[in-house]
């Protein structure tokens, strides 16, 4: 938690706040827990979980009052090697 912290606050004095955080890869993708765990410890931003939402894995886990979108946005990590693959092998032709 305590890299997360740190990265998010680099970021966030970078860009100069957060519109949205969106969830990705096979750990934040699917546990409600850790979720809930990183959106609690960035609270100061206004981040509210709808904690129905989050444990159903929605789209969208943020309450409708939270003043930043949170979203769950799944991965698929072999379809992008696939078309890397395949735009390395169009190289050329």
């Amino acid at each position: 938690m305590r890299r997360f912290l740190h990265e998010a606050g680099a970021l966030l004095a970078t860009l100069g706040g957060l519109d949205m955080l969106v969830f990705t890869a096979v750990v934040a993708e699917h546990s409600a827990t850790i979720r809930a765990r990183m959106c609690a410890s960035l609270e100061y931003l206004g981040i509210e979980l709808d904690e129905a939402a989050n444990q159903a894995n929605a789209a969208v886990i943020s309450s409708p009052t939270s003043r930043v979108t949170v979203v769950v946005e799944p991965s698929n990590e072999e379809w992008v090697c696939a078309l890397d693959a395949w735009h390395i092998t169009q190289v050329g032709t």
